[in-house]
């Protein structure tokens, strides 16, 4: 549609799907034995944050994450049922979220790391939190409780929150509060996040690769 808007005829343009989302929505990893892995307690529920460096036209900002990071980290702290991994993004330094962390005070309950599979990781999870990463799909494929953060004016860069599929912060000072939200999930927006899931991917059906040779076949 936006290409179409902007001048590009829409014969040109095949709807396909992301190849990269058909493993995803085909996940079925082991959660005791990722958890054994982590030397972690499996009683505990997994909320992971999926970080991201300043991007594009400021989104996510330096300050952003920095709040981001510190905010949920706090609202972890005082819950014990939680254990709260940050996964951190691989053009990212584990150790300046390690020091955001820290500065926090000492917490029990809070990991920084880079787990070889993030979307394993986000699988066995109970919970994602993000800014702008594209994970926020796979969040979404994976059936997963979604928080995201977004602290610039630009509301609408995920239409997830408006589609009842995610719980959107728009301040710092409202972070706490949607992370009690997402450790708290009551399947009131599963039903939203598969159609969002479907709106992001196109479908959500593992046969995106199928659709992308077709069109390559089509073209000899």
């Amino acid at each position: 549609e936006y290409l179409m808007r902007h001048g590009v005829d829409g014969r040109r343009i095949v709807v396909t799907g992301g190849a990269n989302f058909d493993a995803t929505a085909q996940l079925r990893p082991d959660r005791a034995a990722i958890f054994r892995a982590m030397g972690v307690d499996p009683g505990l529920k997994l909320i992971v944050f999926t970080t991201q460096g300043c991007g594009a036209g400021n989104c996510p900002s330096g300050e952003e994450i920095r709040s981001g990071i510190e905010e949920a980290t706090r609202a972890a702290a005082g819950d014990s049922r939680v254990l709260l991994y940050f996964q951190v993004h691989p053009a990212q330094d584990t150790a300046d979220v390690q020091s955001i962390v820290d500065g926090c005070g000492p917490l029990n309950n809070v990991l920084v790391g880079k787990y070889a599979d993030t979307e394993a990781l986000m699988a066995v999870s109970d919970g994602v939190i993000t800014f702008f990463s594209t994970t926020a799909i796979d969040a979404l494929i994976l059936d997963k409780p979604l928080l995201l953060i977004n602290l610039s004016d630009d509301r609408n860069f995920y239409p997830f929150a408006r589609m009842k599929a995610a719980i959107g912060v728009y301040t710092k000072a409202g972070i706490a509060a949607g992370f009690a939200r997402l450790v708290d999930d009551d399947r009131a927006m599963a039903a939203a996040r598969v159609k969002a899931a479907a709106y992001a991917t196109y479908k959500v059906d593992g046969r995106s690769c199928a659709r992308i040779l077709e069109v390559a076949r089509g073209m000899l």
